[in-house]
């Protein structure tokens, strides 16, 4: 990605810079709430299947323990989140690990999507062109801020 940061692209995923923004970088979110680094509530469907779930979690630079991703040393940044139903605090097993390498013209990333292994595959599918649109939209969005 190039004439942003991944700062400045997150920003506008996260609803930080614009909560409005949040909703039309990513038509799979209905409700962004808060910061994604104190806790962020959200409304969004998982891969395209099933119905939308209302779900909360908090930012983490750590991978989380258990999953089978390793850290990139050539990817300093590390970005982490699981979600949890706002409902009840229930884990559902879901959420994003992107690993971030900042360039002078912008920056690299790895992203990864986990979800139980017996989960419909249309859930994981789903959600690699749901990071798709978030970030490349974010990032658009971003750039017009320039």
């Amino acid at each position: 990605m190039t004439g942003v940061s991944f700062q400045e692209a997150m920003a506008t995923v996260s609803g930080t810079v614009d909560a409005k923004a949040a909703l039309e970088v990513n038509p799979e979110h209905y409700i962004v709430v808060g910061d994604i680094a104190a806790g962020q509530r959200g409304m969004e469907t998982f891969g395209m299947f099933g119905e939308p779930a209302f779900v909360h979690g908090v930012a983490d630079k750590e991978i989380p323990r258990g999953l089978p991703i390793k850290k990139d040393p050539a990817y300093p940044l590390t970005l982490c989140g699981e979600m949890l139903l706002k409902s009840d605090d229930t884990p559902i097993h879901v959420g994003a690990c992107h690993q971030v390498q900042p360039r002078e013209d912008g920056f690299a990333m790895k992203s990864t999507f986990f979800c139980p292994g017996r989960a419909p595959k249309a859930i994981a599918d789903g959600h690699k062109i749901h990071f798709a649109l978030e970030i490349i939209n974010g990032a658009k969005f971003a750039a017009k801020q320039h």
